[in-house]
């Protein structure tokens, strides 16, 4: 389990980035949508540089 919660933070940014790339391509003007993405991508990052710290 901690192998897996070593990489959550990736799949955040990964997910994030994947919601700015369907509000690009789709063209929506949805404000949600974007701050959605902007909180996963922020979240990750924190959880990335967390698990940084205190796995390895």
């Amino acid at each position: 389990m901690k192998k897996l919660l070593k990489y959550a933070g990736l799949a955040l940014i990964v997910i994030g980035v994947v919601i700015f790339a369907i509000d690009y391509f789709f063209n929506i003007d949805s404000n949600a949508l974007l701050l959605t993405g902007l909180a996963a991508v922020l979240i990750g990052a924190g959880g990335h540089v967390w698990s940084m710290k205190h796995y390895e």
